[in-house]
């Protein structure tokens, strides 16, 4: 008797591929985010245009593990509906 059938080992790794692939986009928008944050303590001048820079960046990063996570929703603007259903998307 097999504990594992060959599709149930599949879905499996693919759940799994899934999930390191979610965490590496949430890590590298942390990342952007905090570096944007620790540039604007810095004294004059500061480098506003790469502040901003990496902050688009890491709300992409964001999105697009917003996205990865609803793919089986299909059309952008059902998307943005969901993200705005979830106030805590917003908070740390």
């Amino acid at each position: 008797m097999q504990l594992w059938n060959e599709k149930l080992l599949e879905r499996a790794l693919n759940f799994m591929g899934k999930a390191v692939i979610l965490q590496q986009w949430l890590e590298k928008g942390k990342n952007e985010l905090r570096s944007a944050e620790h540039l604007s303590t810095m004294h004059h001048p500061t480098p506003d245009e790469v502040i901003c820079f990496l902050c688009q960046q890491s709300a992409e990063k964001y999105i697009k593990a917003f996205i990865f996570t609803y793919s089986r929703i299909h059309g952008f603007s059902l998307i943005i509906w969901h993200l705005f259903q979830d106030p805590r998307i917003f908070t740390d």
